[in-house]
């Protein structure tokens, strides 16, 4: 995997492992929120349920019980005859009860009986029926309606009175009811007990709606007070402290009885969660369910209509000794659309910041891998001895300008190191560590020797520096076409260079690979010769000696120190064909062997057989002519040919005249004016018998 990819996938794992974290974290965050925000609201409606409750519902008992020992309610109740003295107290009653109205929008209605069955009754316009304010022609300025029912049984004419805002009267009407406050819930309950009392609701008589009444007994259960407030009030109260806009909130006293109901909220309230009514039901039943109701808040999550809801019921402070309940069904999706809304809007900025953290990862990564690439690439051109490449890599990050000036010394070191050790035999070791152990294997390789002609003599006339300098010039020159043609420079021996072809790495053509490097070796030497004689320097004339053959190669040497070389009698051999140069004044000898694989790709002379120096084995010797056939020359060649012939038969008369006539078309011939010179001594005195046309060399 590239370096910047790897870069960035770390970077991605880390950072999304942190983003995924924090998002679980803000998660469980908002939800532990969520929770919170949702008892907030919750400890805030009861509140607000029990603030309603108590501040209008204590207010009016407050009022009720003042009201009570006032002469207009309390000498009503007392039941006098005087017929004008109860119509007066019954208008002051009525009077009194319409100042309350008007001081607590909250109350529908306020209303005496008493325990002779007659009833005074003050109650909003608004709380009549259409149907009724149209048969008792109610003005259209009346506020107000006031109703007295004199004492007595059965049916009796009650009278109604219309009032305006500021309480006159504007009308009057009249008509029969069979109407008994002393059946009425609340004159029943507030005369069984010396407190006031609230009511379960039930339904008002005149409006119909269903409702609530405070009661307060008047005198020793000579009459009530009472005081009704409709569920609708109650239901704004809710309706306003709502946890969320889609939530069902209700309010039930201990008997299960629904005071009050929160409205729907509409589609154009924004984020509304419309309210399932199959959810309504269930909160109601779960209100009216009394087996349910306990000191501790009941929290249940459910699944409704395809929606998850919440539902929450909380037990409320006792006002008069009444116990109500506040309940209340919220939808998760609506209480947690900020939340989620939030993590999106997170996880929108994380994935951007992710996005750009990449982007920056990436292009610092790729600034970084790509100076480690080149790094990589210079250490791929090291590893091949490829050191041309001397541009330095330069990095603002410390560890890659140090990696980069640590490879700059190992390419300084190892091209240092690549002057005394043959290319090929490094890149054999760094491919295989293995072989760079003590050992050897037996191979068919080809070797070559070079030597300066009178190189003793040259060098006593020039100076250690110069001939040092010299010499480099000279290996330069004849090296580079052994390493072009894959050959192994072995070792230097003074002026002699030692070569080999097939090792370390195997070369199936090694003899005419080594063949084309004696010839343009020698090219090179002459083009030397050349330059250094326009100079008026002294010359270096390089003889050259090839032969092949099997010969044991690898490392040889200590433990500690080794040498790759090749051992066998092919390395003496090459060295003395070498030698032969000097005697017969030739560029390049080559033996039989290396003749026999060649013979079609290059022009080649023979010299005769010989036995050098030091060996009993005869050997072929050829001298290396040029690449191709017909260099040597057609009438030189048969002329030659002849004479080798005679030559080889003994007849040297015939011999000596063959090589005369050779020696006249090439007058500088060293082969020629060897083997003339030996031919003419053996017609006056031949060689001992048998002839075998092999010359042995007593010396080196």
């Amino acid at each position: 995997m590239p370096f910047s990819i790897s870069l960035v996938t770390l970077m991605l794992v880390v950072v999304g492992l942190l983003s995924a974290a924090l998002l679980l974290l803000g998660w469980q965050t908002t939800s532990t929120l969520e929770e919170a925000n949702i008892d907030l609201r919750m400890a805030a409606l009861d509140e607000s349920v029990t603030g309603w409750l108590s501040s209008n519902i204590r207010s009016t008992v407050d009022v009720q019980q003042a009201l009570a020992v006032t002469p207009a309610f309390s000498r009503r109740a007392g039941r006098s005859d005087n017929a004008s003295d109860n119509a007066a107290h019954g208008a002051e009653a009525r009077r009194q009860l319409a100042i309350l109205l008007d001081h607590h929008p909250v109350m529908a209605a306020a209303y005496a009986g008493y325990a002779d069955g007659s009833f005074d009754y003050v109650g909003r316009i608004a709380e009549l029926p259409e149907a009724l304010q149209r048969e008792m022609n109610v003005p259209r300025a009346a506020m107000l309606f006031a109703r007295s029912l004199s004492g007595g049984e059965g049916a009796r004419p009650e009278r109604w009175f219309f009032l305006s805002a500021d309480g006159s009267a504007l009308s009057e009407a009249s008509r029969a009811v069979d109407f008994d406050p002393r059946n009425r819930p609340w004159y029943k309950e507030a005369n069984a007990t010396t407190r006031s009392i609230l009511t379960e609701p039930y339904t008002f008589a005149v409006s119909g709606t269903q409702g609530v009444s405070v009661a307060t007994q008047i005198g020793q259960h000579d009459g009530a007070i009472a005081f009704d407030f409709t569920l609708d009030a109650l239901s704004q109260v809710t309706a306003g402290h709502k946890p969320a806009r889609g939530a069902i909130v209700m309010v039930a006293t201990d008997a299960g009885n629904i005071l009050a109901d929160s409205s729907n909220c509409t589609v154009r309230d924004r984020g509304c969660v419309p309210a399932d009514p199959a959810m309504r039901e269930l909160l109601r039943r779960e209100l009216a369910d009394v087996s349910h109701h306990s000191d501790r808040r009941l929290d249940i999550r459910l699944r409704v209509g395809g929606m998850d809801w919440e539902m929450l019921v909380d037990p409320m402070p006792a006002v008069f000794n009444e116990r109500f309940y506040v309940g209340a069904a919220v939808p998760i999706a609506e209480i947690t659309a900020e939340s989620r809304r939030l993590l999106l809007v997170s996880g929108a900025t994380a994935a951007v910041c992710i996005l750009l953290a990449v982007l920056a990862v990436l292009a610092g990564a790729v600034f970084m891998s790509r100076a480690i690439g080149r790094i990589a690439d210079k250490t791929d051109s090291i590893r091949d001895l490829d050191f041309t490449d001397r541009t330095p890599i330069v990095s603002r990050i410390r560890e890659v300008q140090q990696l980069s000036d640590a490879v700059e010394r190992m390419r300084d070191g190892l091209e240092i190191f690549g002057r005394y050790v043959a290319k090929n035999l490094v890149r054999q070791i760094m491919r295989s560590p293995e072989t760079a152990g003590v050992g050897g294997a037996q191979r068919q390789v080809t070797v070559m020797f070079s030597d300066i002609e009178s190189f003793s003599r040259i060098s006593e006339g020039l100076s250690p520096q110069v001939l040092t300098g010299r010499l480099s010039r000279y290996f330069d020159a004849l090296t580079a076409p052994i390493s072009a043609s894959h050959g192994t420079i072995d070792k230097f021996i003074g002026d002699s260079i030692m070569a080999f072809w097939n090792a370390p790495e195997l070369d199936e053509h090694h003899v005419e690979h080594a063949c084309h490097a004696a010839l343009r070796a020698a090219m090179a030497s002459r083009d030397l010769v050349e330059k250094w004689q326009r100079r008026d320097r002294p010359v270096f004339r390089t003889r050259f000696g090839l032969h092949t053959g099997l010969a044991v190669i690898g490392n040889v040497g200590a433990r500690d120190r080794i040498n790759y070389t090749l051992v066998g009698t092919i390395v003496n051999q090459a060295s003395r064909i070498e030698g032969l140069n000097k005697v017969y004044g030739t560029e390049i000898l080559a033996s039989g062997e290396v003749v026999a694989l060649t013979r079609e790709l290059f022009t080649w002379r023979f010299i005769e057989r010989v036995i050098p120096a030091g060996t009993d084995d005869p050997i072929a010797v050829f001298e290396l002519v040029a690449e191709g056939q017909g260099g040597a020359g057609e009438p030189f060649r048969a002329v030659w040919e002849s004479a080798q012939a005679a030559y080889a038969k003994g007849a040297f008369a015939e011999a000596s005249a063959l090589f005369g006539e050779a020696t006249r078309l090439r007058p500088g011939d060293g082969p020629a004016k060897v083997l003339l010179g030996r031919c003419r001594q053996w017609v006056d005195t031949p060689p001992p018998a048998p002839w075998t046309a092999t010359w042995r060399f007593e010396t080196k």
